[in-house]
């Protein structure tokens, strides 16, 4: 976290609620539920100043060398204290919980399409070695693509922005 990071954010400044469904998409997907408590965070939009607050005195205290950027992200999470968390794979955050948070369910979607020449660069580079609990994918051949770099169940569904959005879409089965 830096000056520049900081700036432009709304601040909040209450407690907040416990979720069962933690969206870290920053409401890409628009991806909405009835049934289930849950919450979108707007990570590059809102500042948690409690949270800040804590992150630093543990930066203070201990003698781990953990960033305040990972502190912060990791007592975020701690206050929502949720059971599942859900974002894409482009921001990275679904693979920082999962790592964080191993004994939570970790599911990423495919934020886009995967073109054939970035696959040796782009995606080797940083997917390779990350996991997550689900994965959803485009079509088999995301799912052979991303099978190399990333550990996971994979789910075949396309576009999971898209479907949201499909008004003759079924009734979603939770």
């Amino acid at each position: 976290m830096n000056i520049l990071s900081i700036l432009g954010r709304k601040f909040i400044l209450k407690k907040n609620p416990k979720v069962e469904l933690l969206i870290l998409d920053d409401g890409f997907s628009n991806l909405k539920f009835e049934k289930n408590k849950y919450h979108i965070l707007k990570y590059n939009e809102e500042l948690h100043l409690l949270v800040l607050l804590q992150a630093i005195l543990k930066k203070i205290t201990t003698n781990k060398v953990h960033s305040l950027s990972d502190l912060y992200f990791k007592l975020l999470i701690d206050s929502f204290n949720p059971k599942v968390a859900i974002g894409h794979d482009m921001n990275n955050r679904i693979f920082r919980f999962s790592k964080i948070f191993p004994n939570k369910i970790s599911i990423a979607y495919q934020f886009a399409y995967i073109f054939k020449k970035d696959v040796n660069d782009f995606y080797k580079k940083n997917y390779k070695g990350k996991s997550v609990n689900y994965y959803i994918v485009y079509d088999k051949r995301s799912k052979h693509i991303m099978q190399k770099f990333v550990k996971s169940n994979f789910i075949i569904n396309g576009s999971t922005k898209i479907n949201e959005r499909n008004p003759k879409k079924k009734k979603k089965k939770f």
